[in-house]
Parts: C-alpha cells; sequence; structure tokens
C-alpha cells in the first residue's frame, strides 16, 4: 500500500459548509472525490461523518456470528475455484475479501488473533502450505494494513523458495485456497460488569507516541457538551486513516455572535477552549471511550514519513513506521513456516458454514469439522 499524507479544510459559502480532502503522493496532490460532503453551516461536524465510517451487521451475519460463537469456529478457507487468475485471487483476498471477515469478527470483540496460511501448487504438481506467524489485532482501524503486511510477508516467502528450488521457474505458482485462522475475545470476557472496556489508539498513533491517555475520571455530559472532540476517518479512496473534528465546543461569552462562531467553526483545527478527546469507536460506529489529547497540534499533524526505517534485527527497509512495527511483532518472518504436502493427503470439511455476503466474490467456509484423509498405500 503506497503512503498518503493528507491535507483537509472546510469552507462555508452561503449557508453550506463543506469538507474537502486532498492527499498527496509522489509530490503531487490530488482532489480527493471519495470524501467530500457538506451539511448546513450551523449543524455539528459530526453531520459529515454521520453515514459514514461504520461496519453494521446485517441480521443474516448476526446469525452467523451467534453460529461461529456457539460452534467455536476459528478457521476459515478462502477458494479459489472459479479458475480465475492468481493475482486477481490475491489480490482481492487482501483488500476485500479477508478485511471484510475479520471486520465481521471485529464485533463484540476486545482482541483478535489470527494467522494466515496459503496453500500453494507449484509448478502444477506440488502442494505446500506457507504460514505466517500470529498476529493480534487491537483496533479495528488496523485490519486492512496488518493484512496487507502479512500478505507481502507471505508472498515474499514463496518468492524466496521459488528463486531457490526453480530460478527458471520462480513464477510458476499459484495459491489455491487461503485458510484464516482468528480466535474472537470476546468483550463480555476481558473486562467487569462495571468497568469500561479497555481501548487503546490505532496502530498509527500508538508509534507517533501522539499524546492521549484514558480521562482520570469519568466526563460528565455537561463537559462532553464543551469539550472538543475528534474522531477518526478512513479515505474511501486511498484507505488512509487521519483525524477529523466531530463537535468543537464554543466559549460561553460567543455563543451571542453569529460572527465570532462561525471564525470559530472555521478554524477547527486551533487550541481552542476546553479539553481535547479523540472518540474511540467500535466496528459499527458506537462510541467506547474518550481519551483526552494533551498536545492537540501534534494529534492532528500527519506524519511525513518519507524517510527510510530500517529494521535493527534483519536490517529490511520500510517508509512506514507502522509496516515495521507490524514487522517486528513477526519477529522478521521467522515464525514462518513452509510445509510440503503429501500428494495422497487430502482435505475434507465434513461440517462447515458457508459464509454468505454480497462483498464476498469467493467461497468463504467457517470450519465446523475438518478431517485430513491419506490416500497413498
Amino acid at each position: 500500500m503506497p503512503y498518503f499524507r493528507s491535507s483537509y479544510s472546510f469552507s462555508i459559502e452561503g449557508n453550506t459548509r463543506t469538507f474537502h480532502h486532498r492527499w498527496c503522493m509522489a509530490g503531487r496532490t490530488y482532489e480527493c472525490d471519495a470524501c467530500s460532503s457538506s451539511c448546513d453551516v450551523r449543524a455539528g461536524y459530526k453531520e459529515h461523518w454521520s453515514k459514514v465510517g461504520r461496519s453494521l451487521c446485517s441480521d443474516e451475519q448476526r446469525t452467523q456470528l451467534k453460529t461461529i460463537e456457539e460452534q467455536r469456529i476459528t478457521n476459515f478457507i478462502l477458494c479459489n475455484d472459479h479458475n480465475r487468475s492468481n493475482n486477481e485471487f490475491l489480490l482481492d483476498a487482501g483488500i476485500q475479501a479477508i478485511p471484510e471477515l475479520l471486520r465481521l469478527l471485529f464485533h463484540d470483540t476486545a482482541r483478535l488473533h489470527f494467522r494466515l496460511s496459503f496453500y500453494t501448487r507449484i509448478l502444477n504438481e506440488t502442494d505446500f502450505l506457507f504460514a505466517s506467524g500470529e498476529l493480534t489485532l487491537e483496533h479495528h482501524l488496523d485490519i486492512r494494513e496488518t493484512v496487507d503486511v502479512l500478505f507481502l510477508m507471505l508472498l515474499e516467502k514463496i518468492e524466496a523458495y521459488m528463486y531457490t528450488c526453480y530460478p527458471t521457474r520462480a513464477a510458476e505458482y499459484s495459491v489455491k485456497r487461503i485458510k484464516i485462522y482468528a480466535y474472537r475475545e470476546l468483550t463480555t470476557s476481558t473486562s467487569s460488569s462495571n468497568a469500561p472496556p479497555k481501548c487503546i489508539l490505532p496502530l498509527q498513533y500508538r508509534v507517533k507516541h501522539a499524546t492521549a491517555a484514558p480521562a482520570t475520571k469519568p466526563i460528565s455530559a455537561e463537559t462532553a457538551a464543551d469539550a472538543n472532540l475528534y474522531c477518526f476517518r478512513v479515505c474511501a479512496r486511498t484507505q488512509e486513516l487521519y483525524v477529523v473534528p466531530y463537535q468543537l465546543g464554543i466559549s460561553p461569552s460567543n455563543t451571542c455572535s453569529t460572527e465570532v462562531e462561525q471564525r470559530t467553526q472555521q478554524t477547527w483545527d486551533r487550541v481552542g477552549c476546553g479539553a481535547h478527546y479523540i472518540m474511540l469507536q467500535s466496528v459499527d460506529g458506537a462510541q467506547q471511550q474518550l481519551l483526552e489529547i494533551s498536545n492537540i497540534c501534534r494529534f492532528l499533524r500527519t506524519d511525513e514519513d518519507d524517510r527510510v526505517h530500517t529494521c535493527s534485527q534483519c536490517k529490511a527497509n520500510f517508509t512506514q513506521r507502522t509496516k515495521l512495527q507490524l514487522h517486528k511483532a513477526l519477529d522478521c518472518g521467522r515464525g514462518f513456516e513452509v510445509l510440503q504436502l503429501d500428494s495422497g493427503n487430502l482435505e475434507i470439511y465434513e461440517n462447515c458454514l458457508q459464509m454468505r455476503c454480497d462483498n464476498y466474490n469467493w467461497p468463504l467456509y467457517g470450519i465446523i469439522e475438518s478431517l485430513c484423509v491419506s490416500l497413498s498405500n
């Protein structure tokens, strides 16, 4: 995934306030055609984001989640059985199918432990299993980038193996199936009934040491009404994560001045009056917790990660600190496995849950029971 840097602003024309998002890549600035939104100038900033950024469960998906929990399903199989190209399968699996599955599994979940395995056919005759190490997802906004890193590392393992063993035929492999192991730590099992859930920032904000901490005491409705609240936004075009205003508190002395109020609304990134909080929201948009921001300017500023970050262990280079952190969490890929599968082995899935969803372009199953059979003599 290329690295994008955002800039964004609000403009007011008549009675309409419009949000403008721009992103910069390789020295060029592009007007984003996916994030722009408008609302009445007197409406709260939250009206710009009220209909975006949510992953709501349908009744059918809720039924699937209940079955997954009751049957304790932790393994899922995504199949390439349409005879479509290897690249098409991998691209759609990494960008859409697997992130969509993990977002579904993140509902009512505190943490998600997962790993990926690629069933790979080499030279159209030998089957191998390339399995990643395990990662723990603690924020649903980290899903896409985490899957991206796992895919890249697994493909690097496959390509390194192919170049070592078959240097003249290194491209002759295809991924036939992807197994997704996903273990859910449910929210109800990780916190007491009286304590609020423990929430953290997305990885992008953790690695840049953005200063935010849980409020030391419960925030009253009056305090929250006067505070400056911000929320996370994901660009539908670039998948970049950034922070936008959700509510800006107005000091009492300014509430009767329309001119001052409009000027305050336009300067949304000011230090301003009252405390600053970032809203942590669940995958379906429900508010989980407010974290107080002590340095609003640093928190809002987009990092300019245009220098190289080098892994101290394996000397691999990265242009994004988040990818370096995920790479380190996977111990530079040392825990990955490469297994040659016996030609007589056959995996039989005796009882499966077919994951039906309009977004799934490939057959996806939750494995309830499986059996490994050897057909060799």
